[in-house]
């Protein structure tokens, strides 16, 4: 079960309210800033259970924030499980700044871990220091697991395993903590999934041009890390469902950022495999006396994937969660319990493979747009 579900003012808001009252010095937080620290970079705290920023600061301990001198007792026992979060945090921390063999810009969320050793960039408009996009990117993955929950009806208990992401200028960095976390090295996504959720990303300027491009790749993989670590856990990709674990990222990206753009592998530098996914080019693979080999398509590793055949997993989880959520989640369900997707689609929609592959094939000529 994840380690943390809630966050701090959750905690504190639980005690002060079996007591029938809220703190008006710190509005039922516990805690208030730092008067060590600007208030412009704690005002950035606040989806933040413990923030790396602030690391060397002896009057917070490294918080950013100290205990309310005014909440007295009300609050003890939310206050105990505040530091125990915190301490937690502080452990995992010390754990990357080992692998990485120097300090790190992290901080914790409810459901996330974040390194965050970006250069300052443009984002949403304007230039962004470290700090900022330490807690954009952690905002920006907090909605994308709040809206992967609310999609298939799931709640915390659901996800197994903590996220955490890692998002680096320097290919080394990368190399060296993907080497100490995931066991291999590469200058592509490196990661581990299932029983764990961790990415690692180097922001290469050759590949990923600007924060948009980094925004749809860090989303396609928390998509990856969630999906693989629900009960019954397992990566989908290495069953050989490709279609299923990359076209989920894909669809994701499309619902919540407008267009289905990132992607996991450039191995061979393909530069196709960068483009975005447009519905034309999916129609026109899909269109009436178009041959597809359906069946090889359900059976490749994520890895062995071109950029066409993602498009193609992109448009049958389209066509799923247009038909049912729930009967999507319980797709995903069987196939990580290792159910082959002929067999999948025959238990779940009652439909033989060729059955299948009419019905969607329809779909997409009928929705997606000619041109």
């Amino acid at each position: 079960m994840n380690p943390v579900n809630l966050v701090l003012a959750t905690l504190v808001l639980a005690a002060f309210q079996a007591t029938g009252r809220v703190c008006s010095n710190c509005s039922g937080t516990g805690r208030v800033p730092c008067a060590e620290h600007r208030s412009v970079e704690l005002a950035r705290e606040s989806n933040a259970i413990l923030c790396s920023f602030y690391a060397g600061c002896t009057k917070c301990a490294a918080t950013g924030s100290v205990d309310c001198a005014s909440c007295g007792t009300a609050n003890a026992d939310a206050d105990r499980a505040a530091r125990e979060l915190r301490s937690a945090a502080a452990k995992r921390f010390a754990g990357f700044e080992g692998a990485a063999g120097r300090p790190l810009l992290a901080a914790a969320s409810a459901h996330f871990d974040l390194v965050c050793e970006l250069e300052p960039m443009r984002a949403q408009g304007k230039k962004r220091s470290q700090h900022e996009l330490l807690h954009l990117y952690l905002d920006r993955m907090e909605q994308a697991y709040r809206d992967y929950l609310s999609f298939f009806a799931l709640g915390d208990k659901d996800i197994t395993a903590r996220s955490q992401v890692f998002l680096w200028a320097t290919r080394a960095d990368h190399e060296k903590v993907g080497q100490a976390l995931c066991g291999y090295t590469t200058f592509d996504v490196e990661y581990k999934r299932a029983v764990e959720a961790i990415t690692s990303l180097w922001f290469d300027g050759k590949k990923l041009k600007e924060d948009e491009a980094l925004h749809h790749c860090v989303v396609h993989q928390v998509v990856h890390g969630l999906m693989n670590a629900q009960p019954p856990v397992a990566w989908t990709g290495k069953l050989r469902m490709g279609w299923a674990d990359e076209g989920l990222s894909l669809w994701f990206e499309d619902r919540l950022l407008g267009a289905p753009t990132g992607f996991c592998f450039w191995l061979d530098e393909d530069p196709m495999m960068r483009a975005p996914i447009q519905r034309p080019a999916v129609h026109k693979l899909l269109e009436p006396g178009r041959t597809l080999d359906f069946e090889r398509l359900l059976t490749l590793d994520t890895i062995d994937m071109t950029r066409e055949e993602q498009a193609l997993g992109f448009a049958l989880v389209d066509y799923f969660a247009a038909r049912d959520a729930p009967l999507l989640r319980s797709l995903l369900d069987r196939m990580r319990a290792r159910t082959p997707s002929r067999d999948a689609f025959k238990e779940i929609y009652g439909l033989t493979l060729e059955e299948l592959a009419t019905a969607w094939r329809a779909w997409v000529t009928e929705t997606y747009p000619a041109r």
